[in-house]
């Protein structure tokens, strides 16, 4: 029995082997709709956050499952970090970055931050805006700097009048010059002698190198530019498992992704 079936899989093979196919490419076959090719965003290995947006601080709002200021560092001077969740921006973005510099404090002294395994800067115009709560007169000067070789890119000074009991957004845009890889840190800098209070809350900081279309709080120039190369006729957003969450408290709500940024809350999650 064994024999036989054996002697049939080698006939079948060899029948199936003589089979052939012709193709006449001058008679085609029915018509193709052409919306069938188009692009799926999914959410994954910072595919949003450090991809596609374009925004270059991570946990630029002090957020997470489990709070961190991860990869927030002091990078020089006398000056100490902390969480703080007790002085909210907003009911959307409830932490803070305080920064702290002993009494008899002088010098510069600031907080770096290396954006997503470092950041990109082509020589192109930049903006960064933050936020600054505290008793604090004086000039803040936003640089880009080299990580290891701290070699300024681009710079910024903004003269700031800040308050104790409220929230004061600054701006800036600044020139860059191209630096020779993406090793390169933001940093928020001040006088520690202009700081006669003590302490400042640094709230949800951006920056913004030049964006797709110019468009502000805009999309990556090189990964929009190669979706656009690809002519899809439809996009599906936000993706599978990025809609529908870990559970029902972390699903897609799309009105919380809409107002001023300091107003949308954002969502964390691992899919």
């Amino acid at each position: 029995m064994l024999y036989s079936r054996l002697v049939g899989l080698v006939a079948t093979a060899t029948l199936a082997g003589a089979l052939l196919l012709q193709v006449d490419p001058d008679s085609p076959g029915h018509e193709i709709s052409p919306l069938l090719h188009g692009l799926m965003f999914e959410d994954i290995s910072n595919s949003g956050d450090g991809g596609l947006y374009s925004q270059q601080l991570r946990n630029n709002a002090f957020q997470g499952k489990v709070t961190t200021l991860d990869p927030w560092t002091v990078h020089y001077g006398s000056a100490s970090i902390s969480h703080d969740a007790d002085t909210p921006l907003t009911s959307a973005i409830t932490s803070s970055l305080k920064i702290t510099v002993p009494p008899g404090s002088g010098g510069f002294t600031g907080v770096a931050n290396p954006g997503y395994r470092g950041i990109i800067v082509d020589g192109g115009y930049y903006n960064s805006t933050f936020w600054l709560r505290g008793d604090f007169q004086g000039d803040v000067k936003i640089r880009l700097l080299g990580n290891e070789t701290d070699v300024e890119y681009g710079w910024a000074i903004i003269p700031v009048d800040s308050k104790a009991d409220s929230w004061t957004r600054y701006e800036a845009g600044f020139w860059t010059t191209a630096a020779p890889d993406g090793d390169n840190l933001w940093v928020f800098e001040i006088l520690a002698e202009t700081l006669t209070s003590g302490s400042i809350n640094l709230g949800y900081p951006t920056l913004f190198p030049p964006t797709f279309k110019g468009r502000q709080n805009g999309l990556t120039v090189d990964l929009s530019e190669a979706l656009v190369d690809l002519s899809p006729q439809f996009l599906r957003f936000p993706g599978g498992n990025n809609l529908e969450g870990g559970g029902p408290d972390d699903r897609w709500k799309w009105n919380e992704t809409l107002g001023a940024l300091e107003s949308r809350p954002g969502r964390w999650g691992r899919f």
